[in-house]
């Protein structure tokens, strides 16, 4: 997903917008009927650097049954042009080995302010994932007018906690066209 079909304003490591920083307090809520609520709050790391800033966000997820539905906020809570915010939503919906989800997140980023989307389906077979998804952004956050994008990927579960992967992704700009191949290892300790 993070090779266009979403920004990078909800992935990565960083304090300036991106998913994962440090100094960083989490709040994850018990589950009331599946509805979940999450918030976090950053210090800013870095004094040297001419920001006071403490990015924060929040968001709220329901799950029940096959059905999962989130809607997520984020912001690096600086000042003037160079605040960025990122609003996504999304959802998905499993029914027995077959699933599909979808995405549409929007950044307020002064310039540039990219919106994009992306729909995929995934489906099970023994120790098998099977995965593939579809996406556009306009404009993108490398400021080109279009973005489209497409991933293909595989998981073999080997154990609990070992599996092989596989995975294309081609992304269509206006400018110069990018494709990328990953085939891997996880194992988990």
């Amino acid at each position: 997903r993070d090779h266009g079909l979403q920004s990078g304003f909800h992935r990565g490591a960083g304090e300036e917008g991106q998913g994962r920083a440090t100094n960083t307090f989490r709040y994850d809520s018990p589950s009331w009927n599946g509805l979940k609520v999450g918030a976090t709050y950053t210090l800013d790391s870095d004094e040297n650097d001419g920001e006071d800033d403490n990015p924060y966000g929040a968001g709220v997820t329901y799950e029940n049954g096959g059905i999962l539905v989130f809607a997520n906020y984020i912001t690096n809570n600086q000042s003037g042009n160079d605040e960025v915010k990122a609003y996504k939503a999304g959802g998905k919906y499993t029914l027995n080995n077959f699933a599909v989800m979808g995405q549409f997140e929007k950044a307020e980023t002064g310039d540039p302010e990219p919106t994009l989307w992306h729909v995929g389906a995934s489906y099970t077979i023994g120790n098998n994932l099977l995965y593939g998804a579809y996406g556009q952004g306009d404009p993108d956050v490398q400021g080109t007018d279009d973005t489209t994008a497409w991933t293909v990927a595989g998981i073999h579960r080997m154990s609990k906690r070992t599996s092989v992967y596989a995975g294309y992704n081609a992304q269509d700009f206006d400018g110069p066209d990018a494709t990328q191949f990953s085939l891997g290892m996880k194992h988990k300790f």
